[in-house]
This record gives structure tokens, C-alpha cells and sequence, in this order.
């Protein structure tokens, strides 16, 4: 029976999409090594052991350009990842790029949320972000919202309240992730580039981005348990292949 299973067409599609969005995370994760590595060539940041103060102007650029880098990258990771979970776009047949811009609006309006709590106290800004952490999901998952009928904020807030157990143990899953990919990271591989040492970092890359591919479908299969099932329609230019 398993060897049916595993042999049938299903299961062969399944693998071929798995596998096509594991490469997405792959060349994303390369991306990001090699765009850090042209910060440090070019010294608007120092590299890891190095010495010197790089510009202020270039901090901010750095900072700036990782910011967008890390926003646009992470909603098109999970948007993928939706993609292989339920073969489908959403309810109300948003493209992918679409879904993309949402994810990253959404993501910024949650940001701003908490940064305006930050200058109050810090502990509320923390509670503020810690709630709104499921706003991703909302965007992908929630029906209401994709009809347009609710704002993506206040279903954060409102689902976090429902269903805090799960928030709360997703988040510190995401962060044990972030833990332990810096502090495993071999020492020599922090000192050279990707192209000086590849062999030392293609293997925490494709680590890494299995693991975070592996989170990302837990997740989503996590939170869409939580809300009434999508009616999705079927299109062929929805599927990652």
C-alpha cells in the first residue's frame, strides 16, 4: 500500500512542488549570503573579525536595503509554502504576486503598530508584536479578510486572544530556529564569503532552509486548522511546477 502511495501520481506531484519550493528557499537563502557578503566588500559594513567603523550612511543603507530584503523575502517564502500546502490560490484568486504585496502591507501596517507603542513602554510594543505575529496568516488564511471584510490588524489581535497557546508556541519555534542556526554556523565560515568557502556554507544553507521550509508548513497547516476551510478555486498558473 505505501509503495502504491508513494509511486501515484499525487504523491509524485507533491514531491515535485516540495522540491521546487525547498529550491526557492535554497537561492533565496544564497541571495541573502551574497548580499551580505557585497555589503562587507564594498564597507558599508564590516566584516565579521574586521576592523574599522564603515559610514553612517552606509548603515542606514544597509539597514534599509535588509529590511525590504527580509520583508519581500519572507512573504514570498510563505506564500510558496502556501502554494505546496494547498495547490491553490486564495478564496479570492489572487495571483502570487498579489498575495506577495499584501503579506508585506499588512506586515508593515503590524510594525507600525508596535513602533507606536515603543516610545510608551517597551513591555506593550512587546505584547503589541507578539500579537500581531499571526498577521501573515491572515492574509493567506482567513476568509474574512480575503472577501474584505475584515482588517487584517484587528483579526491578529482577535485571533491571538482565541488562540494564544498556538501563537505563543509557533513564535518560540521560529526563534529557537533563529538561535540555533546563529550560534551552529561554523566559525570559519563567518570569516570568508560564499564564494571564498562555499563548500562551508552550502551545507547550513540547505540545513536551514529545509528547516524553515519544514516550520513554515507546520504553521500554515497549524493556523488554517483554525479557520473555516477556503473555498479555493483551481487554476493551473496557481501551482508551483
Amino acid at each position: 500500500m505505501l509503495g502504491l502511495q508513494l509511486n501515484s501520481p499525487q504523491f509524485r506531484n507533491l514531491a515535485k512542488r516540495a522540491l521546487c519550493v525547498y529550491g526557492i528557499y535554497v537561492l533565496i537563502a544564497i541571495a541573502g549570503h551574497l548580499l551580505e557578503d557585497s555589503f562587507e566588500a564594498s564597507g558599508l559594513m564590516p566584516a565579521d573579525g574586521g576592523s574599522g567603523d564603515p559610514p553612517m550612511a552606509g548603515l542606514v543603507l544597509v539597514s534599509l536595503v535588509t529590511f525590504v530584503w527580509t520583508l519581500s523575502t519572507q512573504a514570498i517564502q510563505l506564500t510558496t509554502s502556501a502554494r505546496l500546502l494547498f495547490n491553490s490560490s486564495s478564496a479570492r484568486g489572487l495571483g502570487f504576486g498579489r498575495e506577495v504585496e499584501l503579506i508585506s502591507i499588512e506586515t508593515l501596517r503590524a510594525i507600525s503598530a508596535t513602533l507606536i507603542r515603543l516610545p510608551l513602554f517597551l513591555l506593550p510594543g512587546v505584547y503589541e508584536w507578539v500579537r500581531l505575529t499571526p498577521i501573515a496568516f491572515i492574509v493567506l488564511l482567513d476568509p474574512a479578510y480575503q472577501k474584505g471584510d475584515r482588517d487584517a490588524i484587528e483579526e491578529a489581535r482577535r485571533f491571538f486572544k482565541a488562540h494564544r497557546i498556538l501563537v505563543l508556541a509557533f513564535l518560540m519555534l521560529s526563534m529557537a530556529l533563529m538561535v540555533v542556526e546563529f550560534s551552529i554556523t561554523p566559525a570559519a565560515s563567518d570569516s570568508l564569503s560564499l564564494w571564498q568557502a562555499p563548500v562551508q556554507h552550502i551545507g547550513s544553507i540547505l540545513l536551514f532552509s529545509f528547516l524553515r521550509l519544514a516550520l513554515d508548513v507546520a504553521m500554515l497547516a497549524g493556523y488554517a486548522s483554525k479557520f473555516p476551510k477556503l473555498t479555493r478555486p483551481t487554476s493551473a498558473g496557481s501551482n508551483i511546477s
